[in-house]
């Protein structure tokens, strides 16, 4: 359950921050966002890794945590990625 709740945050986390670069905005929004709105995203993809991290130290040991944290992250931005090719292919 754990693994599942890390690479769901991971991913949406890494989401957000692709969604507040201006070069993926017209692939994910269809327009540019503002500055608010693109440092809203940012604040909240990093927020979101930080709740990923929490929540893998809270469920494993710490050096356990760590590591199935980055394990996590790769996933995560796998995720985003192919998140960001899919809108490309669609679009």
């Amino acid at each position: 359950m754990s693994a599942l709740l890390g690479i769901f945050f991971t991913g949406l986390g890494f989401t957000c921050l692709c969604g507040s670069m201006p070069r993926h905005q017209g692939d994910l929004f269809g327009r540019r966002l503002s500055a608010g709105a693109s440092r809203g995203l940012r604040v909240a993809g990093f927020s979101l890794l930080a709740l990923a991290l929490v929540v893998d130290l809270w469920f494993l040991p710490v050096a356990q945590g760590a590591i199935a944290w980055c394990g996590h992250l790769t996933v995560g931005a796998v995720a985003a990625v192919a998140v960001l090719m899919l809108r490309q292919r669609i679009a």
